[in-house]
């Protein structure tokens, strides 16, 4: 379907709108002044007075409806991308609006209005829009990420900037970026709340009773306009996911014909690493941070910090080698391949092979570093406006050079585990009796490459599996869809035969973790068993509380929550007792599963008798916003941070123990001589007793319109352009 008619029907339908509340305000407005004599005609004060208030309902009635319908026209959302970004003149950053010029005039496009920088692994290109954005040119900003600069040629960070501005120049992206506002316009409509939303909220909130009815009818007939405006959206966004994925492909080869593909390819290879260190030494600085230090530059304390990793995680680029293609980050390829064309950015894998087939030749034979095109006090002004939101309160010590390598090392080497061991404890670990005696199984180190391949191809398959099943219920919506290299539909077969694959890998992982179980045991002292033991009983109860029962308690939280946050009146407030009831209903099932002593070695044992009996004992009366408020946002919101620490201080206990009892990286797992293709050492599929349940693929689209509203939205609309039409002619 085209998208220029999808333009022109989104237009047609908001001019509608705006119609309908002009109109609404037009009768009302007309009908008062032409017959006002009779709301006084009535020989009752007390009945006048009704009268009075009720026609006062209706003229706010009209009024809101209308505002409603028409604010997007007299709204100027500012984008806050910039919020936490430093700007820079050409005066701060000669080199750099040198290199911007260049780029500007190899693509054909303008300069930025506005050029930012900040600390992230990321270039983008934002505005201001409005309603009128889609009628009316709108400069365009330009945000840098010194996060790109590590590692990166001048060449390379062009490459970046280019396809930026290969944006600007698409004659596409005109359209492109008025699908986007008309998204954001819808948007705003159905979810964002603003001061029009406190007003009516007050309205429906009045004593009065017959003003505060007109206030809950506003309510509804919004709340069926919100229902069509999500139509309208999911109509609309398609169209724009779509023009976005082929306008990353255009911006891209733009950013070849400028540079060079050579160029291109090692700067997105290079993203990738330069994201994945940023993210580990973000985490790093955050931590550094509660223990009271700080660094001085961030930028000049990364290669310290990342130059800490162990070997097996750490990945560097320099400006002088450029990189010809990207490392699998996945070691076992899925089975499920999905053909979106609906996803906003293609991989990076397609656009490497887009980029490929552009195949322009460009070289730069000294290639310079990217820091060279950012001033020091530019770099300064980054790096102190990142550690401002890091930093916090108090004093701070700053630790550079040795000492900074030094706190690196210990910090890697005390807070994240051995590569080796992560595919068998970095994951949900198989459940099983640990009272039992795993005498029969290997005596041999479960931690080989064998046992490694089948977890990495477990956790593959368990993705795959949830993709299917998100396919299948209608949560995910897909164009195409292929399960080894076959085109087929997510049915109940494809399910079946997946199933039984997927079963097949969790009996054999089960297996491996109680070959590891046994094996770590039979290297402990008695003291050492005890401690494993705990450990893992521990690990298996927040386990289960974490992935199967706070789940539900979370989506019934989030329902009530709705649900209250949109009441505003006394009989809504009724309706609600029930739904309210339910979630206390469910608060109380958790309670008994959850384990007091879990709860109490994490928060305390007064504090855990009273989380506890606080979810054990509720009212299923809903009394007041105090209660509200601690049943739904406290107490399931502590539960969830106490069992997510307890599970993580469980697998650390783990993975130490381990760790010391095995050793720092065992030898099994650096054969390469091992098979690493069939079953587990000893294993026998006649031990396989784990069979998963029938799963509910009912699919979840709720496309329903709004009870009665339908009719009433019908009628009301009917109604004002009769009567409008009445009073015009």
């Amino acid at each position: 379907m085209s998208v220029i008619w999808r333009i022109a029907l989104f237009l047609v339908y908001y001019i509608g709108l705006i119609l309908l509340g002009l109109i609404t305000i037009y009768v009302v407005f007309t009908i008062t002044t032409s017959h006002y004599e009779f709301l006084f005609t009535f020989g009752s004060s007390r009945i006048t007075a009704l009268v009075l208030l009720a026609w006062a309902g209706v003229c706010c009635f009209a009024l809101m409806l209308a505002l409603y319908l028409i604010k997007p026209l007299f709204s100027f959302p500012r984008s806050n991308i910039a919020d936490n970004a430093v700007e820079v003149e050409e005066d701060d950053c000669p080199e750099l609006f040198a290199a911007i010029k260049d780029i500007v005039s190899g693509v054909g496009t303008k300069m930025p209005k506005h050029v930012y920088l900040t600390h992230e692994v990321n270039a983008c290109v934002f505005y201001n829009t409005s309603f009128w954005s889609i009628f009316l040119p709108v400069r365009k900003n330009l945000m840098v990420g010194l996060g790109l600069f590590e590692g990166m040629s001048t060449d390379e960070l062009k490459a970046i900037l280019a396809h930026e501005f290969g944006h600007f120049s698409q004659k596409s992206m005109k359209v492109g970026s008025s699908i986007y506002v008309m998204n954001q316009i819808l948007y705003n409509l159905t979810n964002a709340r603003d001061s029009w939303d406190k007003l009516l909220d007050s309205w429906c909130a009045s004593n009065i009773g017959v003003f505060s009815f007109f206030g809950v009818m506003t309510r509804r007939f919004t709340n069926c306009i919100k229902w069509l405006n999500r139509a309208m959206y999911s109509f609309v966004y398609r169209s724009y996911l779509q023009l976005s994925r082929q306008m990353e492909f255009d911006a891209d080869n733009i950013s070849c014909q400028y540079i060079g593909t050579a160029s291109f390819v090692s700067a997105m290879c290079k993203i990738e690493i330069n994201d994945r260190n940023s993210r580990y030494y973000l985490r790093a600085l955050n931590d550094l941070s509660e223990e009271g230090k700080t660094v001085d530059d961030v930028f000049e304390a990364e290669p310290d910090v990342i130059g800490a990793m162990p070997a097996a995680d750490r990945a560097t680029t320099t400006f002088g080698t450029p990189l010809t293609g990207r490392s699998p980050l996945i070691k076992v390829k899925s089975r499920v391949e999905i053909i979106d064309s609906w996803g906003t950015h293609p991989s990076i894998e397609e656009r490497i092979a887009n980029a490929r087939r552009q195949d322009v030749k460009k070289t730069n034979a000294h290639p310079t570093s990217a820091w060279s095109l950012v001033s020091a006090s530019a770099r300064t002004s980054v790096s102190e406006q990142m550690l401002a939101q890091i930093k916090g309160e108090g004093e701070k010590q700053t630790l550079e050079g040795e000492e900074l390598k030094k706190w690196s090392e210990n910090y890697f080497a005390t807070r994240y585990m051995p590569a080796a061991f992560r595919p068998y404890f970095q994951r949900d670990i198989v459940p099983f009796d640990i009272q039992q005696d795993y005498a029969e199984m290997p005596q041999s180190s479960p931690f080989n490459s064998r046992n490694t391949a089948i977890i990495d191809e477990y956790l593959a398959a368990m993705q795959d599996w949830r993709t299917l099943v998100g396919v299948a219920r209608g949560e995910r919506e897909v164009e195409q869809l292929s399960y080894q290299g076959r085109v087929t539909s997510v049915d109940e077969a494809l399910l079946e035969e997946h199933q039984k694959y997927y079963e097949a890998l969790v009996n054999k992982v089960a297996y491996i973790d109680k070959w590891v179980y046994s094996y770590v045991m039979r290297l402990s002292t008695e003291e050492q068993k005890k401690r494993l033991g705990n450990a893992y009983a521990v690990l298996f109860h927040c386990q289960h509380i974490n992935s199967d029962v706070l789940p539900e308690l979370m989506s019934a939280r989030d329902n009530i929550y709705r649900l209250l946050s949109q009441a505003v009146s006394s009989s809504d407030m009724e309706s609600l007792q029930s739904e309210y009831a339910s979630y206390v209903i469910c608060m109380g099932k958790v309670a008994r599963q959850l384990s007091y002593g879990v709860i109490a070695s994490e928060v305390g044992d007064d504090n855990a008798k009273q989380m506890l009996e606080s979810a054990s004992n509720a009212s299923t009366t809903l009394r007041d916003s105090d209660q509200a408020n601690f049943m739904i946002l406290t107490l399931p919101n502590n539960i969830a941070y106490t069992y997510r620490s307890a599970e993580s201080r469980a697998s650390t206990v783990l993975t130490k123990s381990v760790v010391s009892l095995v050793g720092e990286v065992p030898a099994e797992c650096d054969a390469s001589t091992q098979d690493t293709t069939g079953d587990p050492e000893g294993y026998d599929e006649s031990m396989a007793d784990i069979k998963f349940h029938k799963i509910d693929v009912t699919r979840q689209d709720d496309n329903s319109f709004p009870g009665g509203s339908a009719l009433l939205l019908f009628v009301f609309a009917v109604l004002m352009l009769y009567a409008y039409i009445s009073l015009r002619y």
